[in-house]
């Protein structure tokens, strides 16, 4: 499976970052997903995050939400791994 995805990252079908969330997933077992939002008020800049949430998408809908919520300019995720999770 490594070399199908090694493969697909090389002719484009993956990203260098979906090459490395499989490699996070490989060596440490397990992935969260956090949502993060970026705030700018009166000149100020604030980044807010979310829990960690195991899926992608959900996370990204946490952010969305919360960018929602509090009138963010951006949202999005970042990935966490899990050491020694299995």
């Amino acid at each position: 499976m490594e070399s199908a995805l090694r493969f697909s990252a090389e002719h484009g079908y993956l990203s260098a970052s979906d090459m490395a969330v499989w490699e996070d997933y490989v060596a440490h077992g397990a992935l969260r997903w956090v949502p993060v939002v970026h705030v700018r008020r009166n000149g100020d800049e604030q980044t807010y995050t979310g829990e960690p949430l195991l899926s992608h998408r959900a996370a990204l809908h946490a952010a969305e939400s919360m960018c929602d919520s509090l009138g963010g300019e951006w949202s999005g995720v970042r990935r966490m791994a899990e050491r020694g999770a299995a």
